[in-house]
């Protein structure tokens, strides 16, 4: 307790048993005149008040000590959850001989002194030497380093999940899960988790170098091949990531019956799966192959080809849409019917043949 408050309390509580004295001789030796019952009462509010302010004081001194020690063992021992900029940075700190000196230790402080001389004297990019003084600093000072950095990385940049997308690597996604598992074990172990994340980077690679980052697009699979885009630019790859037909379309579909539509140069036409030309790059517009036929658009009229190229049905309608279980829809003269493979133009509302050389419905062949 503050020293004035002890003499300040001793003072008033003098003051309050003279008053009390000189209240008692109001009333006589059988009774104790009012002024005695008043007097008696302030010397109870006195002491507790007393009492309260004591307490207070002690309270205060506690917590004052409690918060001075605390903070040197703070000071002493930097928490582990602190971030630095690298690792030549948090060596400063945790080999700082101030660290050592409040509560003083002699050793540590030597130690430290020379350590904190070498981190000075090393190249900040000098990983290995900076490895080699953490580690004589965990020896030597009992220094507590960072670990979160390393551990976030492998939670992160090394995630399971991104080998489970649309190129599916079960055996990267095996090794990430198990370095995973081995970071939680170990998580406050700091060279066990360097040594980890150094195995992920050669086994797994940079999720920068995934197939995901590599394109701009990635379609689904469809018979083995996906498409893909960079740069306004469609090729293919298969299911390992491997780039199987070159990025070289300025459009391009998923591969639909052992063919696919690409284009270049604003000209049509079908690849097969390994990047060959099958049906030469000709017409203005194109959609997949469905049903062994292919719709395609040639001097502004849309007809139907078949694998081989050959023209199976005229290129006489204003727009045409892919075979759909024997049937396609296709437009003449503003109005719209059904073809079957057979070339018969059907009536959509009864599905009646219509003799096309009568009706006169197509006859640019």
């Amino acid at each position: 307790m503050n020293k004035a408050v002890k003499i300040f309390l001793i003072i008033v509580a003098f003051f309050i048993f003279f008053l009390l004295v000189m209240l008692l001789k109001g009333g006589n030796a059988d009774q104790p005149g009012l002024g005695g019952i008043v007097g008696v009462i302030l010397l109870f509010v006195f002491i507790a008040v007393a009492r309260a302010i004591w307490k207070y004081e002690e309270d205060k001194t506690s917590s004052n000590q409690s918060t001075y020690i605390q903070s040197k063992n703070v000071k002493k021992s930097i928490l582990v959850s602190e971030n630095f900029d690298s690792l030549y940075d948090e060596l400063l700190a945790k080999c700082n001989p101030q660290n050592y000196l409040e509560p003083y230790d002699f050793e540590k402080a030597q130690s430290a002194n020379e350590l904190y001389q070498r981190v000075l004297e090393c190249d900040k990019e000098d990983e290995a030497i900076l490895k080699q003084i953490r580690k004589e600093a965990i020896l030597k000072l009992g220094a507590k380093f960072s670990t979160s950095h390393l551990y976030n990385e492998i939670w992160n940049e090394y995630d399971p999940s991104r080998f489970t997308g649309k190129v599916y690597d079960a055996e990267k996604f095996s090794i990430a899960n198990t370095i995973r598992q081995k970071a939680v074990e170990n998580a406050k172990n700091i060279e066990i988790l360097e040594i980890l994340v150094k195995e992920a980077e050669e086994k797994l690679g940079k999720r920068s170098n995934d197939i995901e980052n590599k394109y701009d697009f990635i379609k689904d699979f469809f018979e083995g091949l996906a498409m893909v885009r960079k740069n306004y630019r469609y090729g293919y790859i298969d299911k390992e990531g491997n780039e199987v037909i070159a990025l070289q379309y300025e459009d391009a579909k998923d591969f639909s019956e052992g063919l696919a539509m690409v284009c270049k140069n604003y000209r049509y036409g079908y690849i097969d799966k390994e990047g060959n030309e099958v049906i030469a790059l000709q017409y203005e517009d194109a959609e997949n192959f469905s049903e062994g036929l292919a719709v395609v658009r040639k001097d502004g009229k849309f007809g139907y080809i078949d694998r081989n190229g050959e023209v199976r049905i005229p290129f006489c309608h204003f727009n045409a849409n892919s075979f759909q279980n024997g049937k396609a829809e296709v437009e003449i003269e503003k109005t719209w019917y059904y073809r079957d493979k057979l070339g018969n133009l059907l009536d959509k509302r009864n599905g009646n043949i219509i003799i096309e050389k009568e009706k006169k419905l197509c006859q640019n062949k």
